[in-house]
């Protein structure tokens, strides 16, 4: 029964062990309040984490969003090959180095280098490390041609990218993944960069997508939402917000979320030491909700068919 695995996106903000050793007098770390632990984690260079679980086979992204707009990229296969020789442990899957291929930039350009550092970085990654490459394209002919490439080189695992800004394009982005995934060795890994609602995991399922990665269960949180499944459906009520902050300069006004208590291990563990996720306006609310947040979006994943 085939399901593409889920790599939530972990980053500094969710929830260190020291933060609630200062707030709470006791270590917990994010994996214990997390009900059934995912296939990974996708952990970035731009926001590096360096005590995630050693039993997982995680995904390293290299950080190419965050310097898509500079004209040379700041990153090469030297100088990440041995970033990730010095951070990376073993058997990670690690993306070499890509710059997105976006409106307004020299394409052309581009669209060279990134081949040719697919090449060097085939040579220069560790062999202890599984080196995954980014497909790009302006077209969905171009992927196409562009993952096939890759695998003939010698990659075995491709990521998907510049496609999460594009996320209405639905249908678009749906056929062009079904047509690279229909034209690379079928034993390759495909992942997809950044699509993770319920609607695009449900395709990902039936096309054959080995994994994905997403933040929506932080970036709601912290957007002040709880999730919660009602009729199997995945919905969101407002959090509450806790009394004003003395040191908050901002003018809050105190209020009760509707959300119903809930007992995922983020929400029941925290409960014990006073924290209720359901209250936003200080971190260690925010960050449980996040992490509540997490739990109830994998249940609803759980729910969605598998592979026919």
């Amino acid at each position: 029964m085939f399901r593409t695995k889920f790599y939530p996106v972990i980053t500094e903000s969710i929830w260190r062990k020291h933060v609630s050793r200062e707030a709470l007098g006791v270590d917990i770390h994010f994996t214990e309040l997390v009900d059934e632990q995912p296939a990974g984690w996708l952990n970035s260079l731009e926001h590096y984490r360096d005590d995630l679980p050693p039993d997982k086979i995680n995904i390293i992204d290299n950080g190419a969003w965050s310097y898509r707009d500079e004209e040379v990229s700041p990153i090469n296969a030297e100088n990440l090959a041995e970033t990730y020789r010095e951070k990376a442990p073993h058997d990670s899957i690690v993306i070499a180095p890509d710059h997105m291929l976006i409106p307004g930039v020299n394409i052309a350009y581009r669209r060279k280098w990134n081949k040719e550092q697919a090449v060097k970085f085939l040579e220069l990654c560790p062999d202890y490390l599984r080196p995954m490459a980014a497909v790009h394209g302006e077209t969905t002919e171009e992927r196409v041609e562009y993952a096939q490439w890759l695998t003939h080189i010698g990659y075995k695992y491709l990521a998907v990218g510049g496609v999460a800004g594009r996320a209405f394009e639905f249908n678009d982005i749906c056929n062009m993944v079904k047509q690279v995934k229909a034209a690379i060795p079928s034993d390759t890994w495909l992942h997809v960069l950044g699509l993770t609602s319920l609607k695009y995991l449900k395709e990902w399922n039936q096309i054959g997508v080995t994994s994905v990665d997403g933040t929506s269960y932080w970036r709601h949180a912290f957007a002040g939402k709880i999730a919660y499944l009602q009729d199997g459906e995945l919905m969101y009520y407002d959090s509450g917000r806790i009394k004003e902050d003395p040191d908050d300069f901002l003018i809050h006004v105190p209020s009760v979320s509707r959300a119903p208590e809930c007992n995922c291990k983020a929400c029941a563990t925290l409960r014990e030491h006073g924290i209720d996720t359901r209250m936003t306006g200080k971190t260690l609310n925010s960050q449980g909700n996040a992490l509540h947040n997490l739990n109830i979006i994998m249940k609803a994943q759980k729910l969605l068919p598998p592979m026919k």
